[in-house]
């Protein structure tokens, strides 16, 4: 369960963004946090924050990571844009922090 998230965030994400978690499962974020420990992880509880705009902006986050399956998360409001997929899972990125594409 956790090869695709895995792969997306170390292969996508720069090891010191923020990330926003948008899964209600429990799943371990152990391998998220990066090799040095420097990625910052935030879960979206409730489900409802991944829809406020403050709080991405006011936690200064980089991207979604979502699980796509997950009914639970709310459809990502237009100001999160698709960036990468992998299997039930997508990365998003807010519309004002675009990245460097890898």
């Amino acid at each position: 369960m956790m090869e695709e998230p895995v792969r997306l965030v170390t292969t996508f994400i720069k090891e010191d963004a923020s990330i926003a978690l948008g899964f209600s499962t429990y799943l371990p974020v152990f391998p998220l946090f990066g090799d040095h420990f420097t990625r910052k992880l935030f879960p979206a509880y409730p489900p409802e924050t991944l829809l406020d705009k403050s709080w991405f902006q006011n936690n200064k986050i980089d991207f979604l990571l979502l699980y796509l399956s997950d009914p639970q998360m709310p459809n990502p409001p237009s100001w999160l844009i698709p960036y990468r997929t992998q299997g039930n899972w997508a990365l998003y990125y807010p519309e004002w922090n675009k990245p460097a594409t890898p």
